[in-house]
């Protein structure tokens, strides 16, 4: 699964969805507009189910309850804006922890219909991708070929399932270490033909990302949080504490991504 692609879809909801919600407040839109604005957003973003939806909801009411109580008593625009970032900085870190959940329960949720689709197909042997970090009760089952446990098999097939000692898919998957079946493991299960299991290139799971990509996205999409915030302002004067920030975090950004 791209988990980058799914990050990135959440993410770019939740902007718009801040956006509404900042803009809406700002102005003394009523709620029932701009609630019924993130509706349609949320309603917009491909492959959620009701659940994850729900998630996204409950962000919006609660962060469109927070910009109102702070922003309630500010007649001035300004001081409203400064009100509503002031709320915004607060759930910042909430829209981070959402976004990677959502995300969790995506790949969750498609593994486990990638890995019934795998399993309901021909292919009687299999092969687990690695990873260079796997988790320490993964590291011994990755890198190796299990075998379908009630699958017919030939005389050289047995053969080979005794003398290389493996295990089956059951064994791996339905008890410890629940290979693929745990949540947030990251390995799958590829088929493989016994004929070319001798000849088998080994498969990466996922490309490695360095602790420096990583800051750099962080800083990257904090970035875009505070600049469309401060489009959905429009033209009330920004914040002062918010062009600190921005400033602050182009630097970071730009500093993590000259060292990745």
């Amino acid at each position: 699964m791209n988990t980058g692609y799914y990050k990135n879809l959440i993410y770019n909801a939740e902007l718009r969805i801040v956006a509404v919600i900042s803009s809406g407040v700002l102005n003394r839109a009523s709620k029932q507009s701009v609630m019924r604005q993130v509706r349609k957003i949320i309603d917009a973003v491909p492959h959620l189910n009701d659940n994850e939806r729900h998630s996204l909801w409950l962000f919006s009411t609660s962060f469109y309850k927070h910009t109102v109580a702070g922003a309630a008593r500010k007649v001035d625009l300004d001081d409203r804006a400064e009100s509503i970032y002031a709320v915004l900085k607060d759930d910042t870190l909430k829209l981070e922890k959402i976004k990677n959940d959502l995300v969790d329960s995506i790949e969750y949720r498609k593994k486990h219909e990638e890995l019934v689709d795998v399993m309901q197909g021909d292919s009687k042997f299999y092969y687990c991708t690695e990873f260079t970090d796997p988790a320490k009760d993964h590291a011994a089952y990755q890198g190796r070929i299990y075998y379908k446990k009630n699958a017919e098999y030939s005389d050289e097939e047995k053969a080979y399932i005794f003398n290389a000692g493996l295990l089956s898919v059951d064994e791996v998957m339905l008890q410890p270490p629940y290979l693929c079946t745990r949540k947030n493991c990251r390995h799958r299960l590829l088929p493989v033909a016994f004929a070319e299991i001798g000849r088998f290139r080994r498969v990466s799971g996922q490309e490695y990302v360095s602790y420096e990509v990583q800051q750099y996205r962080f800083y990257r999409d904090r970035l875009k949080l505070m600049q469309v915030v401060k489009k959905s302002f429009g033209n009330v004067q920004i914040p002062l504490q918010m062009k600190t920030d921005m400033r602050r975090t182009r630097k970071l950004a730009i500093s993590w991504r000259n060292r990745a």
